[in-house]
């Protein structure tokens, strides 16, 4: 089956199965269901190397982030592959491990290689990202200029369209939640504070105790790396220090845990004694007990519209810089209000 298939079967002209499939063109909803229903029902696939040779691009995107297999990023990637596989594009992933000099050889690897554009999670220090998105910006390879669109974090946004949510008042709304239910000590469990997105949550966390007249103690910040183990860790040098506190604002989900398990193991009840508010909305923290209080970052949809802004920044290069900002939803469980709903979400598992 080629292309004029397609267009004969769905009874449309050629150039909208074309414009289905790379977003170059809007196509109406109408017209669109239909070639994809003949698509899937036919399993039509596009010729990439001859659909290239003509139109001299690879209908390839680049993926780079800090580590796919994360929980955080699954739903995130299949909000790409799905956006990717409506208008025609393969993808490359790169997995960078949190490391700052591996992700700026993979960038360079996608640069000489055969990519149309890149979709970036960077692990950027804050004093670089400037640099880094004014170099990003400025991306091209021996065919064409290649776009980049920042997922996640915001590195420059005069510079570089991106998708995100608002790290820094969904933190301070977070501590502002644990302070409204009489948490007056409460512990930050930090992402990397050299990265952007730790940065901002940490500096919500203080503007939230701020506002509310409680003094900011440094000893009350515990330094993570968003892994459970740390904060597990942390939590339990914290509780043989007798630290006093009554809340926990965790940079993600995972932290969150790591630190229910240490309270948990040094008998201490959560929440009549512990709040604790998480960030991100991973699976797990509806199975643990007491489930998790959290943010909901909607991964999936940040994925899609990640994708979306660069399609159009691949069709028009002119077109004004883009910086999307997600809403995300408190979900109120028992870590915080132990008459809340529990409920599992097995979704993704």
């Amino acid at each position: 089956m080629i292309m004029k298939d397609v267009a004969k079967i769905a009874g449309v002209s050629v150039a909208t199965v074309s414009n289905v499939l790379t977003g170059k063109k809007p196509v109406s909803d109408e017209l669109k269901k239909r070639v994809l229903e003949v698509i899937k029902e036919f399993d039509y696939k596009v010729d990439l190397v001859a659909r290239g040779l003509k139109s001299k691009q690879s209908f390839n995107i680049g993926i780079v982030m800090p580590e796919i297999t994360k929980l955080f990023f699954p739903d995130l990637l299949t909000g790409i592959e799905d956006a990717a596989k409506e208008f025609g594009y393969t993808l490359t992933y790169y997995s960078t491990r949190y490391d700052f000099d591996m992700e700026k050889q993979y960038v360079k690897q996608l640069q000489s290689g055969w990519s149309d554009g890149v979709l970036i999670d960077s692990c950027c220090p804050l004093e670089k990202q400037h640099e880094w998105a004014k170099e990003l910006s400025e991306m091209s390879n021996s065919k064409m200029k290649m776009p980049v669109v920042c997922v996640d974090r915001i590195l420059d946004e005069d510079i570089l369209s991106s998708v995100c949510v608002d790290n820094e008042k969904n933190a301070h709304d977070a501590v502002t939640k644990l302070i409204n239910i009489g948490r007056k000590r409460i512990l930050h469990i930090s992402a990397p504070l050299n990265i952007s997105i730790g940065a901002l949550r940490y500096d919500g966390y203080k503007r939230a105790l701020k506002e509310e007249d409680i003094n900011f103690i440094d000893k009350y910040v515990l330094k993570g790396d968003y892994s459970a183990k740390k904060a597990y860790m942390l939590m339990k040098d914290a509780l043989k220090d007798n630290l006093t506190f009554d809340g926990i604002f965790a940079a993600n989900d995972q932290t969150a845990i790591g630190a229910l398990k240490a309270l948990k193991e040094k008998g201490v009840r959560v929440p009549d004694k512990v709040a604790i508010i998480g960030f991100d909305n991973s699976f797990p923290g509806t199975l643990v007990e007491p489930s998790l209080s959290t943010y909901n970052v909607p991964k999936y949809k940040m994925g899609y519209e990640a994708f979306r802004l660069l399609l159009n920044r691949m069709d028009n290069l002119q077109a004004p810089i883009q910086n999307l900002v997600l809403e995300a939803d408190f979900i109120e469980r028992q870590s915080t209000n132990i008459n809340a709903v529990g409920g599992w979400d097995l979704t993704r598992w």
